[in-house]
């Protein structure tokens, strides 16, 4: 025995789903994950003079924090990325 029927799916757009749920990009959820990791990489970072950890680190956006120092981008990621970088900063950017 089988059947047969059509079903009609009556919803509102993906989009304005995850917005209303708080899972878009700039949503509650992405802030909340960003100040979570914002709050944890403290105890990654050099405490030589506590810095990095304080003054110079701060979010950036809703996906992305951002570390200001001259060995920032060093302590990261190593040697060669900081030669070819050249740059004094690391933007730490993560998404859900």
């Amino acid at each position: 025995m089988s059947a047969t029927g059509k079903v009609r799916l009556d919803m509102k757009p993906i989009r304005r789903l995850l917005k209303e749920k708080g899972l878009a990009v700039t949503g509650d959820v992405q802030r909340f994950h960003t100040n979570n990791v914002n709050r944890r990489i403290g105890k990654y970072m050099p405490h030589l003079t506590g810095t990095l950890e304080t003054k110079s680190k701060h979010i950036k956006s809703a996906t992305e924090i951002e570390v200001m120092g001259p060995y920032a981008r060093y302590q990261s990621f190593g040697r060669a990325a900081a030669d070819a970088g050249n740059q004094q900063r690391l933007e730490v950017h993560q998404n859900l």
